[in-house]
């Protein structure tokens, strides 16, 4: 795959990583945050998705995101993805 620029995060905030998660989405290249950059494959050549230093970058990005955000980064995401679901009460 060729080389493109990695959408950066500045700040870590729920608004912040919002509008990572979207801008990754219009490249192309969302991922589940369980997964290992390394590991994703496209098809239809299956080779991977990200090299390797696009894929050290990702992993710094989703540890900042978890580090400040904790489990919100899940709902963050679904949000981004217009995936709803119950929410639990506060």
């Amino acid at each position: 795959m060729s080389a493109r620029a990695i959408p950066q995060l500045v700040d870590v905030t729920p608004s912040s990583a919002k509008s990572w998660m979207e801008q990754m989405i219009e490249l192309g290249l969302f991922f589940h945050p369980d997964d290992d950059p390394s590991d994703i494959i496209y098809a239809p050549q299956w080779d991977k998705l990200f090299s390797d230093d696009e894929a050290v970058t990702l992993r710094e990005i989703i540890s900042r995101l978890f580090t400040s955000l904790g489990d919100q980064v899940y709902e963050i995401g679904c949000d981004v993805l217009g995936i709803s679901g119950p929410t639990e009460p506060n």
